[in-house]
């Protein structure tokens, strides 16, 4: 038979053990497979079945299935078995072998992992050897913890404002459907289902606003907690969304042929504030009610604040500026500053640029450094160093930033309240 690449191969497995029967890891041979010091030709070769109902190729070996996969490896020789000569009782996958669980791998859940206070930062990171499964950090002023909980590589995070995330992944089987799960310290559930390409937002009260494509391709908003889900309101799926921080969602989206600012509650329904802004806005709530917008203004970018009394004009920033919502009414902005990049704090009342003032340094953070809000006045972090694969955490408190010496991939992602 052919050789086939291990990408178009499917598990049978809900989960595998992190060893092989004769001793050695699957994490061990991950690497060994990507340095070339083992070929796949060095293993037996794995059963493969054709499916007629799926129309694709199904192993019966999934832990050498996952490390070839893991390693990346293009092409592999397989024998093929008859479909009808595999042990049906064994086929476990519940995601219709789009993916497998690897069972006590190292680091697992750190006893001491708690979730409760809402300025924690939640960290999606993969661990070594570990392509489609990653796993879930959470670090707070009193450290960093590995949750043990294992999702995806592409999921769509959020937090949930209570210490916890919600999450969209695809762990359901179904092509284009995701399950959507929420998180915590103590649990780890899949609660409903929505179309992959759709975008999340926290409601800042342990809920979160998921905009999706509907009926008739309409965009729909709908707002879901641990004890149920509900469509609540219709806006276009290119709609610009930034969450309130008060269980709502700022809505800038076409009206009439002109870019409109709506308000959309859980309870008090939605409204037409009548403010509009350009198309290309950057909207990001302010965490107490209200919302910040970075637009462009008679010809130069201008930074605004509105909520339902009123809209005004405040400060002057670059078009490519990064913000995050402090959670208590300002804003953050990470911009291009007298040639470097700087992070300022502002708010209604002033804006200044964040640093303690001992060096010339201070408040300065590079131009790819990933940010999010602690939704109690700070800012979490995350932050290129000397060594290029190893990016630092940093923890704005008071305007003063400290390295909090926590260390991920650069690949790794902050949980933010958004997730698109």
């Amino acid at each position: 038979m052919r050789p086939l690449d291990p990408a178009h191969i499917r598990y049978t497995s809900d989960s595998i053990s992190a060893t092989f029967q004769g001793g050695g890891t699957l994490c061990g041979t991950i690497e060994d497979l990507r340095s070339g010091k083992l070929k796949s030709k060095d293993f037996p070769r794995i059963c493969v079945f054709w499916d007629d109902d799926e129309q694709e190729w199904f192993s019966i070996h999934n832990r050498r299935l996952h490390c070839f996969k893991e390693a990346q490896l293009p092409r592999i020789s397989v024998r093929e078995i008859d479909r009808s000569s595999v042990d049906l009782s064994k086929v476990t996958t519940t995601t219709n072998g789009y993916s497998v669980r690897v069972r006590n791998f190292e680091p697992r859940r750190d006893s001491n992992f708690s979730s409760t206070a809402s300025d924690g930062c939640w960290i999606l990171t993969h661990q070594a050897g570990f392509n489609e499964m990653w796993t879930l950090y959470y670090a707070d002023a009193s450290g960093e913890y590995n949750t043990g909980i294992s999702l995806p590589s592409d999921s769509k995070f959020v937090t949930d404002g209570k210490g916890g995330v919600w999450a969209l992944c695809g762990t359901t089987g179904v092509t284009g459907q995701w399950g959507l799960w929420h998180c915590d310290a103590n649990e780890e559930r899949q609660y409903y289902e929505y179309p992959s390409e759709s975008s999340l937002y926290s409601d800042g009260e342990g809920g979160v606003w998921v905009l999706c494509n509907g009926e008739n391709g309409r965009g729909e908003l709908w707002h879901a907690t641990t004890w149920g889900e509900d469509m609540r309101y219709l806006y276009p799926l290119e709609s610009q969304i930034a969450p309130d921080g008060k269980g709502g969602v700022w809505v800038l989206c076409s009206t009439d042929g002109e870019q409109r600012l709506w308000h959309a509650s859980k309870h008090d329904g939605e409204c037409n504030t009548g403010y509009h802004y350009p198309e290309d806005s950057l909207l990001v709530g302010d965490g107490s009610g209200g919302v910040w917008i970075l637009c462009r203004t008679h010809g130069d970018w201008k930074l605004w604040h509105a909520n339902h009394s009123r809209e005004r004009e405040f400060y002057d920033y670059p078009s490519d500026s990064k913000m995050v919502g402090d959670g208590e009414g300002g804003v953050f902005v990470l911009c291009r500053t007298n040639g470097k990049h700087a992070l300022w704090h502002a708010n209604q009342a002033s804006e200044w640029q964040c640093g303690d003032g001992t060096g010339d340094d201070s408040g300065q953070f590079p131009a790819d450094t990933k940010l999010v809000s602690d939704h109690n006045g700070g800012a979490w972090l995350l932050c290129s160093t000397a060594d290029v694969d190893q990016w630092v955490v940093w923890r704005l408190r008071n305007d003063s930033e400290y390295s909090t010496g926590f260390k991920y991939p650069s690949t790794s992602r902050l949980v933010d309240v958004v997730a698109l």
